[in-house]
């Protein structure tokens, strides 16, 4: 998890765990808060609607964490602490980055809009034919008509 909190581009970290000890829960939240919080990465609520949170006490923050006990929930126990870094601790590289990816994820979305349009144009007969001049070395180098 230390070394996770200096990746530049990383915006979110979630640490969890299938355990109920603390030793392996809160104590690691625990002794990574100090590096986090210097790298300006700090706790967040993990699924705020979940009842059962982080062993009071045990951690400062401990109101974001949370765990189920494999007696009283019913199920396997687990425990989660998600951290989030601040906007102003981003780099410049990271920023970019994150930049970068979102224009790529709208650019892709556009193209797929586009295709979609295309392929109702297509199922609706309203694509229209074009014709379109090419050079022809079988005819001389005398143009002829390509349909799309």
């Amino acid at each position: 998890m230390l070394h996770a909190f200096e990746f530049p581009a990383a915006e979110r970290l979630s640490y969890s765990t299938c355990s109920v000890h603390e030793a392996e829960n809160e104590a690691v939240v625990r002794a990574a808060l100090p590096r986090a919080a210097e790298l300006g990465w700090r706790l967040c609520a993990a699924m705020p609607e979940w009842p059962r949170r982080g062993l009071e006490g045990a951690v400062e923050g401990a109101e974001c964490l949370i765990r189920a006990d494999q007696f009283e929930d019913d199920m396997e126990g687990f425990f989660v602490a998600v951290f989030v870094r601040d906007e102003r601790s981003i780099g410049k590289e990271a920023r970019a980055a994150r930049d970068a990816a979102e224009r790529s994820r709208s650019d892709a979305a556009e193209e797929r809009d586009k295709e979609r349009e295309a392929k109702r144009a297509r199922e609706r007969g309203d694509e229209g034919v074009r014709a379109v001049l090419k050079k022809s070395k079988k005819n001389g180098g005398r143009p002829s008509a390509l349909f799309r």
